[in-house]
């Protein structure tokens, strides 16, 4: 298990200031979960975290190492160990779902990119491949093209893919907001399962309040680049997340059926 730590963390895109001196640390083996409206800079922050955007200033340490002064091999050595789940799956179209998975091994596999491959992969990670897939329940589809899963199926690939990179810490960016809220609901609830089992530490960018309240051991708002709210979520008051949404969506008292905060869209 790995600790996460952002320190003073500022990025700007040209004259657009995003994140604005972003402090926050996550213990190992705890899941954080990142409220906000659209543009206050939670998917920025989680790029910055894997490496794939570089803060203009401020440190991202992950077990004590700061990524965002990292480069070369020991940039992608380091982010061996942070696994990435993203709202659109990224999976490579036109291959399988099996290769899909393959993918995940990319770094930690010794020869590279062509031991990756199916026809040249090691039984061992072949195995391993299957195992994965065979967790998130999709072992029957191993050999289908990933275009033909649906949109739950998809992201569940991908979190199998993640699976076999065997990362300590897993950031996931809106991981759920392409779906339906019964397909979200199942794939937070497997990815919150398999976070426990393997001990990851968690950092998630959501929008659901209600799945924030149930899956989270601490809810982190933002707001115009700058962290606004960071408690449990059992002490959030919905005054205080009507601030971080003011404009975009009211939130009510929590509903009596989940005890989760409601929100109720203002935009409609």
């Amino acid at each position: 298990m790995a600790t996460v730590e952002v320190t003073d963390l500022h990025k700007s895109f040209g004259d657009l200031h995003v994140l604005r001196g972003i402090d926050l640390k996550v213990e190992s083996g705890e899941c954080v979960i990142l409220l906000g409206a659209n543009g206050c800079g939670k998917s920025t922050l989680i790029r910055c975290l894997n490496g794939l955007a570089l803060p203009n200033r401020g440190r991202v340490e992950i077990a004590g190492q700061d990524i965002a002064r990292t480069r070369g091999r020991r940039l992608r050595r380091a982010r061996q160990q942070i696994g990435v789940v993203f709202q659109h799956f990224n999976l490579v179209p036109n291959v399988s779902v099996f290769q899909n998975v393959l993918y995940g091994a990319l770094g930690r596999q010794s020869g590279g990119f062509l031991r990756t491959l199916a026809p040249f992969a090691p039984d061992e990670l072949r195995h391993q491949a299957m195992a994965c897939l065979d967790r998130v329940g999709l072992a029957e589809h191993a050999g289908q093209d990933c275009r033909q899963l649906s949109g739950g199926q998809q992201q569940r690939l991908a979190i199998a893919r993640t699976l076999l990179q065997d990362p300590d810490v897993l950031v996931a960016d809106e991981p759920v907001a392409s779906l339906d809220p019964r397909a979200g609901r199942r794939v937070m609830e497997l990815l919150m399962e398999i976070v426990r089992e393997r001990g990851m530490t968690v950092l998630c960018s959501l929008h659901q309040l209600e799945l924030a309240s149930e899956y989270g051991d601490r809810v982190v708002g933002m707001k115009a680049g700058r962290i606004e709210l960071d408690e449990r979520h059992a002490r959030i008051e919905p005054s205080a997340m009507n601030a971080l949404y003011q404009g975009v969506v009211r939130v009510d008292d929590p509903s009596p059926v989940t005890a989760a905060p409601v929100a109720v869209d203002q935009t409609a």
